[in-house]
């Protein structure tokens, strides 16, 4: 979660920690930066080795951008839905 937070090159001497997506939060949502923002996602999933992204769906929302993941927890074979938004004005909410 602390890598939804911060914006990618925000942390000192980790440039690659964090999302893509505060950079791009009111850019229109294309096909392209709605691909990049999907394998942000998944790249930050991927850090962690118990879980992994099964679908990954990004929406406009109202202030920013909705983003909907389906995880699935690798040593039980568990799925579980996490929905995060993005608001320009509010930060992350979930």
């Amino acid at each position: 979660m602390n890598h939804f937070h911060i914006s990618q090159g925000e942390k000192l001497e980790n440039p690659e920690f964090g999302t893509i997506i505060w950079d791009v939060i009111h850019d229109p949502l294309t096909p392209d930066l709605e691909e990049a923002i999907k394998e942000d996602i998944i790249k930050i999933i991927d850090t962690d080795p118990r879980i992994k992204a099964d679908t990954v769906i990004v929406t406009p929302f109202e202030a920013g951008l909705q983003i909907e993941v389906e995880l699935t927890y690798v040593k039980y074979n568990v799925s579980e839905k996490l929905r995060l938004t993005f608001d320009e004005n509010n930060g992350l909410l979930n």
